[in-house]
């Protein structure tokens, strides 16, 4: 299942979906979430790294993603949890952008910067899931999809990852929760996220891990469905 920021533009929209999953999983169904940022949250990541404005992006997204997390928990202590963790994701972002006060980030603090929406959005789905009893694991689509430094994947080492890393916690009955940006691994091929971007890390998933279909969603309430 494929989920772009339209999808995910709210906490209620995040709420919404995890329900969705969940009773997809009761009934069996072995399910890899393909998650972008939030809406509008890449945007605010890159114009940081061009405007250098670091601090208020960070406030921006905390209050923001601490609004989504406390949707999310079911009692206060879980959410009281995920708010923690979300704060201290941010406070890495936050701790990076000081130390960029008198100078550019190098790509891969670029693109780490880039990611971190993905990265916050996984996250939230995956405590979600949990607190709806259903068991979750986050991916890095990075430790999944290789490149070896090359613009397009390598299929044969991908296939490779997903045999030993995706397939076991599928089998074992988790949802896998998976960003949608590869990492970075050279500085010609950059991780920054584009449109799409979670589309193209399904039908790159697909082409090793054969899914019987795959789910396109429009927004929180509305998918089409494409054979793999």
């Amino acid at each position: 299942m494929n989920f772009g920021p339209a999808a995910l533009d709210s906490g209620d929209s995040l709420y919404q979906i995890s329900g969705v999953l969940a009773a997809q999983s009761v009934t069996g169904t072995r399910i890899v979430a393909i998650v972008s940022a939030m809406l509008g949250v890449t945007d605010l990541l890159l114009d940081s790294i061009k405007l250098g404005n670091y601090s208020n992006v960070y406030t921006k997204l905390l209050t923001a993603h601490k609004n989504v997390a406390r949707r999310q928990g079911k009692d206060e202590l879980s959410r009281q949890v995920l708010i923690q963790d979300i704060t201290d994701i941010l406070d890495s972002y936050n701790w990076l952008g000081k130390s960029l006060s008198n100078r550019g980030p190098t790509p891969t603090e670029a693109d780490t910067i880039a990611l971190l929406g993905e990265k916050l959005c996984a996250r939230l789905l995956a405590a979600s899931l949990q607190n709806r009893g259903v068991r979750a694991v986050i991916f890095n689509a990075g430790e999944l999809i290789a490149r070896d430094g090359l613009p397009a994947p390598d299929l044969q080492a991908t296939n490779a990852r997903v045999e030993t890393r995706l397939l076991p916690s599928l089998q074992q009955g988790f949802v896998a929760v998976v960003t949608a940006s590869l990492d970075v691994e050279t500085a010609e091929h950059s991780a920054h996220p584009t449109p799409g971007s979670e589309l193209l890390c399904a039908n790159t998933l697909a082409k090793v891990a054969t899914p019987d279909e795959i789910w396109l969603w429009s927004d929180a309430g509305n998918y089409t469905v494409r054979p793999a």
